[in-house]
């Protein structure tokens, strides 16, 4: 009985730091940062809010290194690479766990690769539960193989 207290205590703090939350991004326009609110990790999880840059939201996001230092106010360059460094380690995270990695034929070029993940991408988002990925993927490869194939055949020279 005390868990679920605890439990209600702590839906209650989330849910009115939820109308917080939603009462500010609503006055908030252009690009900057927004606020979110979510769960501390960890045992003795607590609500929280902070801000962060929605992704969801491309045009609300910075597109220099100056936009994002004046919309941050950091400019401590330490802090920077920092963020950096977290950046990129996630970024490179995000591609190498792919789920479509797998499908990928690493002979294509990089704009055949970019499109079939796209392609894949969107028609299982698409297809709302009704194609799995996989079914996807067997409908769509065979077609891309079949283009590589022929963009590798060289027309045959002919000697002047």
């Amino acid at each position: 009985m005390a868990e679920e207290t605890v439990k209600n205590e702590e839906t209650t703090e989330k849910n009115i730091y939820e109308d917080e939350v939603n009462a500010a991004n609503e006055k908030r326009s252009g690009k900057g940062t927004r606020l979110k609110c979510s769960n501390t990790r960890g045992k003795g999880s607590i609500a929280i809010k902070y801000e962060y840059f929605d992704e969801s939201k491309p045009e609300t996001l910075p597109t220099s290194m100056e936009e994002f230092t004046t919309l941050t106010k950091i400019e401590e360059e330490t802090v920077l690479v920092k963020l950096l460094i977290s950046g990129y380690n996630d970024l490179k995270y995000t591609e190498a766990s792919d789920p479509i990695a797998e499908y990928v034929n690493l002979e294509w070029d990089d704009a055949r690769q970019l499109a079939f993940r796209s392609i894949v991408r969107s028609m299982t988002k698409n297809a709302a539960g009704t194609m799995s990925l996989e079914e996807v993927v067997e409908m769509i490869k065979p077609k891309f193989e079949v283009a590589f194939q022929k963009s590798k055949v060289t027309p045959e020279v002919v000697p002047a």
